[in-house]
């Protein structure tokens, strides 16, 4: 009876956790399509030369070819900026910035108050002007293809693999990356998924630990207590949560900086943690298959995400020094 109890719970915990994934892929693709259309509305608006984001604070986002169109960015407006209004109208949301833009076209001038970290005012005469083209690739089109091939994967894997934890873990970690590149446009211009993006870089790590612990073979620890797989998940949700709490506190503009410095340094050590048990399981395991597929699975994650794991780890090091 209770070997019975005990296989009909592990039958319904695989089903709850396949319609977890299953609902978080659906958000990805959800996030991502409302993304694209938002962004073409966007596009159309005059712009102003710089990206701000959910608090209306300049982010350092750079040109990244010519900085023609750029222009409070080459006027020398400064990380954590706030808007205060746009000819003359009050700004505290995207939808704000927006209207009053539509009011403009490229080639006319706005004047732009900014409130600096230190509560100071700052006054630009802004020229207006089409969001450059090269810029447009680098900050949508490229991420969207990168979102597009994450999801995809996610996607295939899932339908192969979702009765295994290891199968769901990938998934996971795959649509957290799609989350990730795919709503970053959003993050800069229209804010309407800032929660989901920062839902997906905390799952990001959760994803990394709980593959290192099922795959490409399970610890003996994991197999009995299967729970000790979604460490990650609960100190990714718990940090998110405090994200969450100060994502829109627009009288604190900038206090969202520090949750998503530490964030970033989860994903990181997740990955560092990810990576440092591939190369135990290729050099320890019994097992010259496991070592074989953990060695090119180092490999992978070298070549794949071994920048972007770099900068997750030196972004709050060098914001906190």
């Amino acid at each position: 009876m209770t070997m019975f109890n005990s296989e009909r719970f592990t039958s319904i915990l695989n089903k709850v956790l396949q319609g977890i994934v299953f609902a978080y892929q659906a958000a990805a693709v959800v996030a991502f399509a409302v993304t694209l259309f938002f962004a073409n509305q966007w596009l159309k608006l005059p712009f102003m030369g710089a990206i701000f984001e959910q608090t209306m604070t300049y982010n350092g986002a750079k040109p990244t070819g010519s900085a023609d169109g750029w222009d409070m960015y080459n006027q020398g407006i400064q990380l954590g900026e706030q808007l205060v209004t746009v000819a003359g109208q009050d700004i505290r949301t995207s939808q704000d910035l927006q209207a009053v833009l539509r009011g403009f076209s490229p080639g006319e001038n706005v004047t732009v108050v900014t409130r600096t970290n230190e509560k100071e005012t700052k006054t630009y005469t802004v020229t207006l002007h089409a969001f450059p083209a090269s810029d447009r690739n680098a900050y949508l089109v490229f991420p969207a293809i990168i979102c597009v091939f994450f999801l995809s994967t996610s996607v295939w894997i899932f339908g192969l693999r979702r009765t295994e934890s290891a199968g769901r873990a990938f998934s996971i970690f795959a649509t957290s990356l799609a989350i990730i590149t795919g709503t970053l446009f959003d993050l800069y211009s229209t804010h309407i998924f800032p929660y989901l993006w920062t839902l997906g870089l905390s799952l990001l790590g959760g994803a990394l630990v709980d593959l290192a612990l099922a795959f490409p073979q399970e610890f003996k620890p994991v197999i009995s207590r299967p729970y000790l797989r979604w460490i990650g998940y609960v100190i990714g949700l718990v940090l998110a949560l405090n994200s969450f709490l100060v994502l829109h506190d627009f009288e604190n503009p900038t206090a969202y900086y520090r949750t998503w410095l530490f964030l970033y340094f989860f994903s990181a050590v997740c990955g560092l943690f990810f990576l440092s048990v591939m190369i135990y399981h290729s050099t320890s395991a019994r097992s010259p298959v496991v070592k074989s597929q953990a060695r090119f699975i180092i490999g992978g994650t070298v070549l794949g995400l071994g920048a972007p794991i770099l900068w997750l780890l030196l972004n709050p090091i060098v914001a906190l020094i």
